[in-house]
């Protein structure tokens, strides 16, 4: 807090107590100065200027904030100096500044023809108050309702009204849109809201944000309208004590404090929950109305897992910090802004909760793949950004079914043998996510429930005991072992599908001529002739009674036992 005292000073009692914050004083007689400074001696914060109050002010640097004014009694001053003084320090003024004054009233006629509310001896500016409506292609027609909703019942409020629109054919992203509005509002309070939202009655919004201090739900009961020709039919409300979407308040500096909401969801469902998981809401009594649509479908099971996996990830790696889009247009009318974005991502140093990159190499066998695909994403909450399938070039696009699904499917031109295959994604992955452990298999892996939390644990089990390993198949061993892990050093565990270790791409990008044998068919043993010829260590999981990953392939997952160090794994249905 900053604190400027002008005039006058030299009747300033010994007993006076200031304000904490740096305090000014100014006075241009010398002995009021001189004396003031001896009164304050003991504090640092405490700045004495023997000055013009004037000259003081338009010496002070763009960047200065004065927090409060006060104005000292002083005969020798004409009341319109006060308003003079007022206006030469009001580019430097917080939004909220407490100005005294023994004659405050020549000041309050102009402060109010500013924009400046008068109460008592506080002088402040209306809040601002982003309204910020996400709005989905599919129900443009309700949206000049929702402004003129807006524009009725809150018309007494500082407000701006930024509509945030979703310009390609990507699934809906809520959270990730609400994110960007953020960004190109100017309110110190926000309020996120859904086009099909109406406001049934006024909320002191600013008042509430501030008494509350916690980002606020302002409902506990739905109306659910019908909208026709302007008018509207109202069924009996709702009372609805968990829900957490259709409007948020924050102010700007809990939205940020908590990153925003997350840019994992896609579709509808459980963007909310998760924003209540970082925000921890108010809940507070009020009726808001819902106008009646046909029902999306939401992304249920997906988008539950994400859910599931918050308590593992860190919201400051997801979130506000790392959306990232495209702005396709901006437009502004009548104090609304409209603003449609393309390619919503997230880039800087976003993280998906620990998940690594999985790359899948398909070779047009639509059964396996689809099979692969349906074992994954049932056994992990996977992120489809991490997830990236390579076709080796002879894919027929009409046969593989998935593939029209997915995000990133990277077609590598071919069509080309397996080796080479395994090279181009290897280099495409680490390049996309540099310093990063990854995984990486084929289209015939069949995923065990748990399968990513004990791959996990394995690593954590190798990193203790100080290994310096490459790869780690998560084909089970089942051989004896007292730990869940076992060095191979020839042959190939059985199922083609491994982490490959961040360190690993150092090594290979200075030894990546070295040629696959013509009996190399599989992606593992191709990983496993590499590092036999060169000076990089790889493991196997080795847990009792329990499989990873399993082959589902057309070949057997047995391999032969060419010497006393290869280990033949042993495949369970």
């Amino acid at each position: 807090m900053t604190t400027i005292i002008v005039g006058a000073v030299h009747c300033l009692p010994n007993t006076l107590e200031l304000p904490g914050g740096e305090v000014y004083i100014v006075d241009p007689d010398v002995r009021a100065a001189n004396l003031t400074a001896s009164l304050f001696a003991h504090r640092d914060d405490v700045h004495v200027m023997q000055m013009e109050p004037f000259d003081f002010l338009l010496k002070l640097e763009p960047s200065f904030r004065i927090d409060a004014l006060h104005i000292q009694p002083a005969e020798f001053w004409h009341p319109f100096k006060y308003l003079e003084l007022f206006k030469i320090a009001e580019p430097f003024f917080s939004n909220v500044v407490e100005v005294r004054a023994t004659d405050l009233q020549f000041i309050s006629g102009y402060a109010a023809r500013s924009g400046w509310s008068i109460e008592r001896t506080r002088v402040y500016r209306a809040p601002l108050v982003s309204f910020i409506i996400c709005l989905n292609h599919k129900r443009d027609g309700f949206l000049q309702d929702c402004i003129d909703n807006i524009g009725r019942v809150f018309a007494s409020e500082n407000k701006e009204i930024i509509v945030v629109k979703q310009f390609d054919n990507e699934e809906f992203k809520r959270g990730q849109l609400f994110n960007l509005g953020f960004s190109a509002s100017n309110g110190s309070v926000c309020v996120f809201q859904d086009v099909d939202i109406r406001y049934m009655e006024y909320l002191d919004i600013v008042r509430t944000a501030h008494e509350l201090g916690r980002p606020f739900i302002p409902w506990d009961r739905v109306a659910q309208l019908v909208e026709s020709d302007g008018l509207q039919r109202i069924h009996a409300a709702e009372y609805r004590p968990c829900g957490f979407g259709a409007v948020n308040v924050f102010t700007r500096k809990q939205f940020e404090g908590v990153n925003g909401f997350s840019n994992l969801y896609c579709g509808w469902g459980c963007e909310d929950n998760e924003m209540h998981l970082r925000a921890q809401f108010v809940k507070i009594t009020g009726t808001i109305g819902h106008v009646q649509h046909p029902r999306e479908t939401p992304k249920g099971n997906r988008n539950r897992e994400i859910l599931r996996s918050y308590p593992n990830r860190d919201k400051m790696q997801d979130g506000l910090l790392q959306t990232r889009a495209t702005l396709i247009s901006s437009r502004e009318s009548e104090g609304v802004t409209v603003l449609e974005f393309s390619n919503i991502s997230a880039g800087g140093d976003f993280n998906h909760g620990g998940h690594l990159p999985i790359g899948i190499l398909t070779f047009n066998r639509n059964e396996y793949f689809c099979k692969t695909l349906t074992s994954l994403y049932s056994t992990l909450s996977v992120i489809s950004e991490r997830v990236h399938i390579f076709d080796d070039g002879s894919t027929e696009p009409a046969k593989l079914a998935r593939l029209s699904e997915l995000k990133n499917v990277h077609h590598l031109g071919g069509p080309h043998k397996t080796y080479k295959a395994t090279l181009l994604a290897i280099d495409t992955l680490y390049r996309k996510y540099p310093a990063q452990d990854l995984i990486l298999c084929q289209d015939d892996i069949q995923f065990a429930s748990g399968w990513y939390s004990d791959a996990l644990a394995i690593i954590d089990d190798m990193d203790r005991d100080g290994l310096d390993w490459g790869t780690l198949s998560l084909y089970n061993l089942r051989v004896p072992s007292d730990k869940s892990y076992r060095e191979m050093k020839t042959g190939h565990a059985g199922a083609p599908c491994l982490i490959i270790r961040a360190t690993f791409w150092e090594v290979f990008r200075e030894h990546n001529d070295v040629k696959a044998p013509r009996s190399c068919n599989l992606v593992d043993y191709l990983i496993a002739h590499w590092c036999q010829t060169n000076p990089v260590r790889r493991f196997a999981v080795c847990v009792a009674g329990k499989s990873l990953v399993q082959h589902i392939g057309m070949h057997s997952t047995l391999s032969d036992r060419d010497n006393s160090d290869t280990i033949t794994p042993h495949f369970k249905g």
